[in-house]
């Protein structure tokens, strides 16, 4: 309690000498850099460090129903199906023809927020995707509430 009161105390001496213990560097000019960091006209940090969202993606072929997982794989068929309470699109993994390890399932009332038809979107392009893996049909699937679940890689 004595230590709380004493650096009350030397604050508020700091403040009225006018030496503000919390004031910071004047915000560099828009565009510049400050810390190696670009900054915006406020001097506040326009880039965050990167974040890889599929940084712990585990593959198709793996998940585990009942898990919170991130999946990460290529969409190898879109197609329509009939869900429990509302038509949806299946974003299915695998191999083209072969077994399905793994599909994103995006309900129909969602499909207004995509750009472009899911299919144009993602088929044969590799994906990730984070959630709550259930089963659906047999399959694996992660229900999404919206486009931005997804994640193009890129590769």
């Amino acid at each position: 309690m004595l230590f709380a009161l004493l650096v009350v105390v030397v604050a508020l001496t700091a403040c009225i000498e006018g030496d503000d213990p919390d004031t910071t560097a004047p915000a560099p000019p828009p565009g510049e850099e400050f810390g190696g960091v670009p900054t915006d006209s406020a001097g506040g940090n326009t880039l965050t460090p990167a974040i890889d969202p599929c940084g712990e993606a585990v593959p198709a072929a793996i998940v585990e129903p009942g898990t919170r997982q991130t999946v990460i794989g290529d969409v190898v068929n879109v197609r329509k199906a009939a869900g429990p309470h509302e038509p949806l699109t299946l974003l299915e993994f695998g191999e083209e023809g072969g077994d399905v390890p793994f599909a994103i399932a995006i309900p129909d009332r969602v499909l207004d927020e995509f750009a472009q038809p899911p299919a144009e979107l993602y088929a044969g392009v590799e994906v990730c995707v984070n959630g709550v893996v259930q089963e659906f049909e047999g399959i694996p699937v992660i229900f999404i509430a919206g486009d931005g679940e997804i994640v193009t890689t890129g590769e």
